[in-house]
Parts: C-alpha cells; structure tokens; sequence
C-alpha cells in the first residue's frame, strides 16, 4: 500500500468510527509501524482533514455528524474543585455530549483555549487524573470560575438536558452564554 492509499484508508477508518481509534490500532490494521501513523495524521491535519488527538486516539472532529449541535456553554465554578469539574463534565456527557474545549478570559492573560476531547466518564476521569498529578490548581482560578465548554451533541434535546442539567448543579452561567 503506498502512502497516500493508507493516508486515505486511515480517513476512511475515522469517518467510519464514532469513537476515537488508537495510533497502535491503526497500525496494527494498516500494518505499519505507530510512527508511521503519526507521520500520516500530521500530513493529513496539515492538508485541512480535523483529525484530533484524544487520550484515547484519534477521531475526526465532526464526530456528531452534519446535523450535530455545537455550542458554547458558559458555567461558573464556585468550588474551583476536582468534584465540581468532574460533576460538569459528567452533565455533558451523561446527556449525550461532547466537550471539545475550553475557553476562558482573562484580563492578564488573555484568550485560553484548552483542548479537552471529553467523550465519556472515562475520559473525564483520565483528564482529571492528569490535572491532579501536576499538583497544579485548576486553570479556572485565573478566572475565579468563569469558563465556557464548547459543547457539541447530536441534536438540540440534548442540548437543552445538558444546560439544564448544569443548571440544576449550580454551574451555567446564562448571564454570559455565548451562542
């Protein structure tokens, strides 16, 4: 198989999948080496394909598909605590959702964009795992807990189960949603 063949095959594979497939799977299923993988996601990435890096692989980033629901949802910790991120993340995807980021203001730093990928309560406790193993507070104290997720689901129900959820918990900030 030459290179561009497996580039378009690794495509195919991520269109087809609606979780994300490790760089050892796909080499396993192309027969190359990781590296190899590696090398080709980022020539696809460099020619316009959205393929993200997740904790647990690769996926396109259109995952929800053409008539999925994107959109930024803004909450406010008041903890600024482990248990209150982990209860947010939950909400989303406990209600059929995906956390592609994070974004927050800052008036001495700037725009921060943290790119989350949280698809699952797994996925939320290795992320979270993580944050604790720096010993580092969580970035939404530079805020004092405002942050926006960009949320995308499959259809605007879930949309509205999610803010009301996150409502519920004491966590949306309608006063600074963004559309």
């Amino acid at each position: 198989m030459i290179n561009r063949e497996r580039r378009e095959k690794i495509l195919e594979i991520l269109q087809n999948s609606t979780e994300p497939i490790s760089g050892l799977k796909l080499s396993r299923l192309l027969n190359v080496t990781r590296q190899i993988i590696v090398g080709d996601i980022a020539i696809l990435r460099s020619g316009g394909h959205p393929i993200i890096s997740s904790a647990r692989g690769y996926l396109l980033q259109n995952i929800m598909g053409p008539k999925g629901c994107g959109r930024c949802i803004a909450c406010k910790g008041k903890n600024l605590d482990s248990k209150e991120l982990q209860d947010e993340m939950y909400a989303v995807v406990d209600n059929g959702g995906m956390i592609s980021e994070m974004n927050l203001k800052s008036s001495i730093y700037g725009d921060i964009q943290i790119k989350m990928e949280i698809h699952s309560r797994r996925d939320a406790q290795q992320y979270l795992e993580q944050v604790r193993q720096t010993g580092f507070p969580f970035i939404t104290v530079v805020t004092g807990g405002l942050h926006s997720l960009y949320v995308q689901t499959h259809n605007e129900e879930e949309l509205r189960a999610i803010k009301k959820c996150l409502d519920e918990l004491g966590l949306l900030d309608e006063n600074c949603e963004l559309e």
